[in-house]
C-alpha cells in the first residue's frame, strides 16, 4: 500500500513493515527521502490514469492503483 498526501508518503507491506517520508519529482524520477534516515530512494516512474508504475534500479516494477477510502472500506469511511 502506498498513501500519498501532498509531498508526504506512507508505504506499508503485508508483513507490517512501513516507511514514511517525503516525495519529490525530478525529471523522470520519483525521489523518496525516508523519515529518520539519510536514505534517498530513486525510482523511474510513469503515471497512466489511476495507475502509478515505479521501477527500482534493479529492474523491479511495482504498480499502484489510485483508490478512494470508500473503495477500500466498502463505501464507509468516516476519516474526513
Amino acid at each position: 500500500m502506498l498513501g500519498i498526501s501532498g509531498d508526504k508518503f506512507l508505504w506499508a507491506d503485508a508483513n507490517e513493515r512501513y516507511l514514511t517520508g517525503l516525495l519529490k519529482i525530478e525529471n523522470e524520477y520519483l525521489l523518496a527521502s525516508v523519515e529518520g534516515s539519510d536514505r534517498l530512494m530513486r525510482f523511474k516512474y510513469k503515471i497512466a490514469g489511476d495507475h502509478l508504475l515505479t521501477m527500482q534500479p534493479n529492474g523491479t516494477i511495482r504498480e499502484f492503483i489510485r483508490t478512494t477510502p470508500g473503495e477500500l472500506y466498502g463505501g464507509y469511511y468516516s476519516g474526513y
